[in-house]
């Protein structure tokens, strides 16, 4: 039977939710309570990224926030019900969520859902025999959707995933879209409560104001003339040389509903792993530009050399794994045991009165 929860319960419940990662944490979101149904709305000029001509990214955002909504709203013995609404792409209402009494017994991972952020850094050494390897591989809900859990390779695959690394510098549209949530001081960081601080970046760098320079027209050929596609390679070599495992999200149904239902897999994968103190990265462009490239959704000044690497890629992942032949990549994690990040790295989120509204 739906209830009806109190307003500062659907505030504590967005609160929460709005702890979810999105790309470039451009929170493509807003919410509205009208007293019986909390509709998550998307939030089309926050998302708009090259990467996301498909709405892959903001589409597993979604699967983040609802599965973070079903965490918080346990906490409060309440069930969240969502219905899906991504049919018509020019209505900005994402999903409507009713609440039911009841508890479904997620309510352990609120504490997880609070600590968890993006970890660049490299961690410490861990083992694929750790106990949460083994609760990864029960959370594909059905044959459609599943997560594979994997050893850091060191063959072809490795310089796959390394080569893609290059993408950003590589495509125009591409590195001016993430320039664009760069922050790039503590007094920017403070003032938009979004995109990537400088300091969440892995290395943990003072205050540089010369860093501003990266927003330059000219900083990306600049970075490229200086070697920046090796610097970024090497360090990619060694976060992946520091990882305890890599997980893989695919999907036989890699659209809409399929790609939402990823994102709520690898949010109970990311709060399981931040409950162990395991960190967490993204290793968004080796897995979704996949997608993109066998959905032709690849920004149109992407250079022509990367589509058939990431074929290859695709055919790598696939014989690794065993993945059948409509199973396609969706996103990438890699986690190893790791610090809590100190808070002055972690990137911060819009207030809730700026995020949701009350038509009720």
């Amino acid at each position: 039977m739906t209830t009806t929860p109190s307003l500062r319960k659907v505030e504590r419940i967005v609160a929460a939710a709005i702890q979810a990662p999105s790309g470039d944490n451009c929170q493509p979101w807003r919410f509205d309570w009208d007293g019986r149904t909390l509709t998550v709305l998307h939030d089309a000029q926050r998302a708009e990224h090259p990467l996301d001509a498909g709405r892959v990214g903001s589409e597993l955002a979604l699967g983040c926030v609802l599965e973070s909504v079903e965490i918080a709203a346990d906490a409060e013995g309440l069930q969240a019900e969502a219905s899906l609404h991504l049919a018509e792409p020019r209505s900005p209402a994402w999903a409507t969520i009713r609440f039911e009494p009841g508890a479904s017994g997620r309510a352990r991972l609120l504490r997880a859902l609070g600590r968890r952020t993006t970890d660049r850094r490299l961690y410490r050494p861990g083992s694929l025999e750790h106990p949460v390897f083994e609760r990864l591989r029960a959370i594909s809900h059905t044959p459609e959707h599943r997560v594979h859990v994997l050893a850091p390779p060191t063959d072809e695959l490795l310089e796959f995933l390394v080569a893609m690394d290059a993408f950003v510098l590589r495509t125009p549209s591409v590195y001016e879209g993430a320039a664009r949530w760069l922050r790039i001081t503590q007094r920017e960081v403070e003032e938009t409560r979004d995109g990537v601080s400088w300091r969440n970046l892995g290395l943990d760098l003072p205050e540089l104001r010369a860093l501003r320079w990266m927003r330059a027209p000219s900083a990306r050929a600049l970075a490229l003339a200086l070697g920046g596609t090796r610097a970024t390679a090497f360090w990619l070599r060694r976060q992946l040389a520091s990882s305890t495992a890599l997980l893989l999200f695919t999907s036989r149904r890699p659209q809409g509903e399929g790609v939402v239902e990823v994102g709520r897999m690898a949010m109970t994968a990311w709060l399981e792993l931040t409950e162990v103190d395991y960190g967490v990265q993204p290793l968004s462009l080796q897995s979704a530009l996949i997608l993109a490239e066998h959905e032709d959704t690849l920004p149109p000044d992407a250079a022509p050399e990367f589509r058939p690497l990431l074929r290859q890629g695709r055919r790598l992942l696939a014989q690794r794994l065993g993945l059948a032949d409509d199973e396609l990549p969706v996103w990438m994690l890699r986690t190893g045991p790791s610090s809590s990040l100190p808070e002055h790295c972690r990137t911060l989120r819009l207030p809730v009165d700026a995020r949701l509204s009350t038509s009720a």
